[in-house]
């Protein structure tokens, strides 16, 4: 497996890099691209990006947090959960879109205008995967709790790629008559899937916080998502 930082090619003032894990060999494979939470490229992105890829995707985490603090990795406690709050105050979703936008076009410079790639996002990450599939920038996103999605209910519902949000039922950060909205305004769009885990909490597919992993729906979200993302990006079959 290739584990690596890898520079993306700057131009202007624009100096993202991203993380990359890939199986070993020069095969072309359809990326992944990971959208981390607010506490930067951590450890728990890189096991999920350790998980996509021995799945066969290549997998890139993007730095989105780069002009504030490059590669920053938080854990899930004082003092780094104020730092990341105060990440997401300042991070400007826009700008976001448009340094994955850079990514995606990177990628399709690099393999050809064919290649497929899809989002999977959490939290802050999980609405930037909502937006680029609604917008069909990218051929599928996956969403992890994706939170500040309450002005985009209708371009979700009319989304142009296809869209797997997972929500937890016990989530203190996203009201529940939200998800609601979300998945009745979807249901005329065969590429919007919504998904409730009654009993989950913000978080919940992450393993390394007791407090919140919900093991009976992280094992569900997590099958239906690969079971997506095999069909997207036309990998039928495990390595």
């Amino acid at each position: 497996m290739r584990r690596e930082w890898i520079e993306l090619p700057k131009s202007g003032d624009w100096r993202m890099d991203a993380y990359r894990v890939a199986p070993d060999g020069d095969a072309a494979r359809p990326t992944v691209i990971v959208l981390h939470e607010i506490f930067g490229v951590n450890g728990s992105m890189r096991d999920v990006a350790e998980m996509l890829a021995h799945e066969g995707f290549e997998v890139l985490i993007p730095d989105l947090f780069w002009r504030a603090a490059p590669r920053i990795s938080l854990g899930y406690v004082e003092p780094d959960r104020t730092r990341a709050g105060e990440l997401l105050r300042h991070f400007d979703t826009d700008l976001g879109l448009t340094d994955i936008g850079r990514l995606v076009a990177w990628l399709k410079q690099r393999d050809g205008a064919g290649h497929r790639v899809a989002a999977i996002g959490f939290c802050i990450g999980g609405k930037l995967a909502t937006l680029l599939g609604a917008r069909g920038e990218i051929d599928a996103g996956v969403s992890f709790y994706g939170i500040q999605l309450n002005d985009y209910v209708d371009e979700i519902a009319s989304a142009k790629s296809r869209l797997l949000l997972h929500f937890g039922g016990q989530d203190a950060q996203i009201p529940l008559d939200l998800v609601n909205r979300i998945e009745a305004a979807s249901k005329p769009n065969p590429l919007v899937d919504v998904r409730v885990y009654p009993e989950a909490k913000h978080g919940f597919f992450n393993p390394t916080r007791a407090d919140r992993y919900h093991a009976h729906a992280a094992r569900e979200a997590g099958t239906r998502t690969l079971a997506m993302l095999r069909e997207v990006l036309d990998l039928p079959t495990a390595p």
